[in-house]
């Protein structure tokens, strides 16, 4: 069985370093023990940190590689957005409803969907 290998970007890390960022911040306004603070401050500091590191060198987005793929290699987003969003799956999904759920994909063996409020946000394979 084939092992899949996460790619970590540097643009995608400098992305969810932001968020956690964000997250941070807001969790030590409304945090109220001196020593959660301390501990939420010391994460924020660290992925500040990280964030100016990334900052110091190019990187390139998600985005930008998407419109590659579609642009310079011909990649037909359109298509395969159907094919991951096929009628079965589509049913599948609304017949869920809102909210966070691991969905099988209806065509596609040893595929799930991770889905929130009806907007599939990744892949996973479970073989």
């Amino acid at each position: 069985m084939k092992k899949y290998n996460r790619v970590r970007t540097n643009g995608g890390r400098l992305k969810s370093l932001q968020v956690e960022r964000r997250q941070l911040i807001a969790s030590i306004k409304i945090s109220t023990p001196n020593f959660e603070k301390q501990r939420l401050q010391s994460r924020l500091d660290k992925v500040i940190a990280e964030i100016d590191r990334l900052q110091n060198e190019p990187v390139v987005s998600e985005h930008a590689m998407l419109r590659y793929l579609e642009r310079i290699k011909g990649l037909d987003l359109e298509a395969l957005e159907n094919e991951i969003l096929n009628e079965p799956t589509r049913e599948l999904i609304n017949s869920y409803g809102v909210g966070h759920a691991k969905l099988p994909h209806r065509g596609i063996p040893g595929c799930r969907l991770i889905v929130n409020d009806k907007t599939i946000v990744t892949v996973e394979l479970t073989r």
